[in-house]
């Protein structure tokens, strides 16, 4: 099968020349006959067209899946009949502490909107994902709550996904998505001018690979720095990776950072701002054993003062205990099951980005 035909169909599909999703698409004659094929040959074209999540079958019917599908198409039609009172959720991993508060919080409010939740867990893996987007369409939900995987094919899966999809915590970029997040452009500014207010002098930012590009909570934090007069130099900057395990290297960090507390001035006092609060805790533990040459410790808050993000558990657990950006689960939770009930209810739904406002928890970590 000639993959530039596979391509010229993919193109088209996308185009919207044979119509918006959820319109039925040719049969296998009628694509054979398009291109003048062989049936054989035609039929290889569709499975590969399946596959891509391009069209897909039901019962005897291909139609277009190329983004959401609105209820009065043909395929929506269907989407509605098969629709029960269940919403499906896609986690990275279960375990985390903030996947399971959200879950928990976002259970509730289906629940008290007359809907269960199911929850499943992609292991940070699009492939997974896709499954689970398969397999909650055959089951029969009315729509998916998803704080995808991190890799960019994620964008593909929900991109293409025929039903309502609202993604928590991270923002896809997809026209036929709606986003619920923390504004983290504010927080970050929020803990810049607090480092500044309690009299740091050097700053640094711990983040995560994978977010370096979209990373509001560094855009914030680096901003309100800029105008203080104290720009974050490349060094100051520090990247946790992930290793061959798919966990966050540690040690690099651990290296980078220790490197850097070489370097300060001696009488300079650091504020370090961390991505989220597990990745603060271990840079706690860093700044706790790290000493000079001559045997001296750096001692938190007085000479490193550190904050983290989301205000789990951890950071009340940690001594000193953790100054963090704290905001709302439940609000998160209803704001995502109010987006979801408008795009069921309403034809017009038009999907927009929602910002969950956050506060600063001010703890031991900054403050003596």
């Amino acid at each position: 099968m000639p993959e530039e035909l596979l391509y010229t169909l993919e193109s088209e599909l996308r185009a919207g020349v044979f119509g918006a999703p959820g319109e039925r698409f040719l049969t296998t004659r009628q694509l054979a006959s398009r291109h003048g094929m062989a049936m054989a040959r035609a039929c290889r074209l569709m499975e590969a067209l399946r596959d891509r999540r391009l069209i897909r079958l039901w019962g005897k019917h291909h139609y277009i899946s190329t983004g959401f599908v609105r209820p009065d198409t043909p395929f929506g039609e269907v989407l509605t009949s098969t629709r029960r009172k269940l919403f499906g959720m896609i986690v990275r991993c279960i375990d985390n502490p903030f996947f399971a508060s959200l879950s928990g919080e976002l259970s509730a409010a289906c629940a008290d909107a007359g809907y269960r939740l199911i929850l499943s867990c992609s292991e940070n893996s699009p492939e997974q994902e896709q499954q689970i987007v398969d397999e909650y369409i055959d089951i029969g939900v009315s729509g998916i709550f998803t704080c995808p995987s991190l890799s960019p094919d994620a964008r593909e899966v929900y991109g293409l996904c025929p039903l309502p999809v609202a993604a928590l915590g991270q923002d896809l970029h997809l026209a036929n998505c709606d986003m619920v997040l923390v504004d983290n452009y504010n927080a970050g500014a929020q803990v810049a001018a607090h480092l500044l207010e309690i009299g740091c002098t050097q700053f640094a930012y711990v983040g995560i690979d994978y977010r370096s590009e979209y990373d509001q909570r560094f855009s914030g934090f680096s901003h309100v720095l800029n105008k203080a007069g104290h720009s974050l130099k490349p060094d100051h900057i520090i990247t946790a990776r992930k290793d061959a395990d798919g966990n966050h290297n540690i040690d690099g960090v651990a290296g980078q950072l220790t490197n850097l507390l070489h370097r300060l001035p001696k009488d300079a006092r650091i504020g370090i701002f961390c991505f989220q609060d597990l990745l603060a805790s271990d840079v706690m533990q860093i700044v706790k054993q790290f000493r000079y040459a001559d045997g001296r410790a750096i001692l938190i808050p007085e000479q490193a003062a550190i904050a983290g993000f989301d205000d789990l558990p951890i950071a009340s657990v940690v001594s000193p205990q953790l100054t963090t950006v704290s905001y709302r689960y439940d609000s998160i939770a209803q704001q995502s099951v109010t987006i979801m009930l408008d795009y069921l209810k309403n034809p017009d739904h038009r999907t927009g980005i929602y910002l969950i406002p956050s506060s600063l928890s001010v703890r031991g970590s900054t403050l003596a």
